[in-house]
């Protein structure tokens, strides 16, 4: 198996796997082999793959990946990382950053550690308030492309009834973003390449925003491109004024910034946070981790807590060191199960396995789990060579 150096990177939630070609010499990139690394299960985990390399005249040369291994468009956020990542490498003079991504030019800058700015060109198109069929409605839309394609829809503009016409939703975090943005990402206006699907509400001149990501075929816990789509649309629909603030799923915030003069929009910007989260540096894999959290419904607790005892009697594999539930402090109903395997050999021999008992424990809690509260993340851990 192939080495690589890598490091885990977030950018507002947004994260991305980071490779140095300096430090990867002949390291050989196959659509299936970034796939494999952006897988959350069986791989690093990743919404994205980021390759950087030296140009002449330049700080440095982004190519970026989505996490379904096809070559991504322009990434905002994985932009921003970049230019930390620069910085970190020293590849940049006085924490300014010139740099090439899809044969374009693009700049940013380091303002403080860990929050980067990125400037953008300005968009190729947008276009308000035109209809899509989508959900069993017309729903009004608005589209831009910041470098990469994206539709803004507020959410008061979709019906949780078709036939109902005071069903709006109210909330955005009990918005079907995964539904609907799949059901839009492919339909035909956006054919062949689809588009990207931002979902906003607009509180107290703040953005409240959810993404579904082409290229990672879910929801992200941010997206910087789709920030700056869903600004320059709230700029006209809701009568926003830049620099404008939007909030994230994950929590974190962005601020995009921008002139618009003569219908034109000018010095458009993207600023927010960016963090390494690890880093690989001259190490071998060793022990894998897989861990399982998810939220059970409140009154089905007791009988949980009887499964998950069951489970642990019943778990018995080679090469699986230890099977672990916790508690997630201060949350009665939310849990995390934690799988620790001596060898990657054996983690992919244990996801093999066909044991009809544990299959039908295993049914038993996600019939008692909360819906789509389940998230999973495989981490490996590191020796010394």
């Amino acid at each position: 198996m192939q080495k690589i150096f890598f490091k885990k990177m977030s950018g507002a939630g947004n994260d991305f796997i980071l490779v140095d070609m300096n430090q990867n010499p002949g390291f050989i990139l196959t659509s299936e082999k970034i796939k494999n690394l952006c897988d959350r299960r069986n791989g690093i985990g990743a919404d994205g793959l980021i390759t950087i390399e030296d140009l002449a005249d330049y700080s440095y040369k982004m190519v970026y990946y989505n996490a379904d291994g096809s070559t991504g468009s322009l990434c905002g956020n994985g932009a921003r990382c970049s230019i930390w990542f620069a910085e970190k490498t020293s590849r940049l003079k006085n924490g300014i950053a010139k740099f090439i991504s899809n044969d374009t030019e693009y700049t940013g800058e380091v303002l403080y550690d860990e929050l980067i700015k990125f400037n953008l060109n300005s968009p190729k198109q947008i276009k308000y308030n035109f209809k899509i069929k989508a959900f069993g409605q017309m729903i009004t839309s608005n589209f831009s492309d910041t470098g990469s394609p994206h539709v803004v829809i507020k959410i008061s503009d979709v019906l949780k009834d078709a036939v109902n016409p005071k069903s709006y939703f109210q909330s955005i975090l009990d918005f079907p973003v995964f539904d609907l943005g799949k059901e839009i990402r492919y339909c035909n206006d956006f054919k062949p390449g689809g588009t990207n699907v931002n979902f906003v509400d607009v509180i107290d001149d703040e953005i409240h925003i959810r993404t579904y990501e082409r290229g990672v075929e879910d929801e992200t816990l941010a997206c910087g491109t789709g920030s700056v789509a869903a600004a320059l649309i709230c700029y006209v629909t809701d009568n926003l004024k830049p620099p404008i603030r939007l909030k994230t799923y994950g929590g974190d915030y962005l601020t995009v910034d921008f002139e618009f003069e003569n219908k034109k929009v000018k010095n458009l910007s993207l600023t927010g946070p960016a963090k390494i989260i690890f880093e690989i540096i001259g190490v071998k894999m060793s022990k894998v981790l897989f861990s399982i959290q998810y939220e059970i419904v409140p009154e089905k607790r007791d009988e949980y807590l009887k499964v998950i005892k069951e489970l642990k009697n019943l778990l018995k594999a080679e090469g699986l060191e230890s099977y672990t539930v916790y508690e997630v402090k201060g949350k009665a109903i939310s849990f995390q199960e934690l799988y620790t395997f001596t060898t990657m050999e054996a983690y992919e021999a244990f996801d093999d396995m066909n044991d009809e008992r544990i299959n039908i424990l295993v049914d038993k809690i996600s019939g008692m789990s909360v819906d789509k509260s389940t998230k999973y993340n495989t981490l490996v851990q590191l020796a010394d060579e």
